[in-house]
């Protein structure tokens, strides 16, 4: 029954989406929430209207804060990197970057506060920043997103780790650039 209730909402939401109607969006979103209690559940979080509809609507929301919640603030992040590689798909590069960059912010009224700058992880929007600055022929700025991606440093601090695994393949490429195949190899094989 639950899921049947999310698919309703998240069609009336792709509905008032597709049609203009910010102002009924946000009114169904509103409804949403206080019926379910939790949009972010929706299981199909990740089609393009519903980014979409996330990231209108992470504005208008207010999640209250307590200890681990930060599934609101990833989902705010996921979102803008969507539409950061639909714009990047389409050659748009400079049409990404405010969404790469917004990316990296941590709203309040996600409920999770930003950690120390050690702590997070920014090398998948410094890989997609040194992309899109690359296309743009800009190199002496891209080389500085480059550079950040190589000098992270993963580490795990009271059984907490800072980094996303799946990132170590974008360091390993960002030492294979930098330095050299072996290098980048030696460091995936240390991981």
């Amino acid at each position: 029954m639950k899921r049947f209730i999310f698919f309703l909402v998240f069609c009336c939401l792709s509905v008032h989406l597709s049609n203009g109607q910010n102002r009924a969006l946000v009114r169904t979103y509103k409804k949403a929430i206080k019926v379910t209690c939790s949009l972010i559940q929706i299981p199909f979080l990740h089609t393009t209207t519903s980014i979409l509809i996330f990231g209108l609507m992470a504005s208008q929301t207010n999640i209250l804060p307590f200890e681990g919640a930060t599934t609101g603030r990833r989902i705010y992040r996921q979102a803008l990197l969507n539409l950061a590689l639909e714009k990047i798909r389409h050659k748009r590069y400079a049409e990404a970057l405010p969404f790469i960059e917004r990316s990296r912010l941590w709203p309040e009224q996600l409920g999770a506060g930003k950690p120390y700058p050690e702590y997070v992880d920014e090398r998948l929007e410094d890989w997609l920043s040194y992309s899109c600055l690359k296309a743009l022929k800009r190199p002496g700025t891209a080389i500085k997103y480059l550079n950040k991606v190589v000098s992270f440093q993963p580490g795990t601090e009271n059984g907490v780790r800072n980094f996303f695994q799946g990132n170590s393949l974008l360091s390993a490429w960002a030492l294979w650039l930098t330095k050299d195949k072996s290098t980048a190899l030696n460091w995936l094989n240390a991981q």
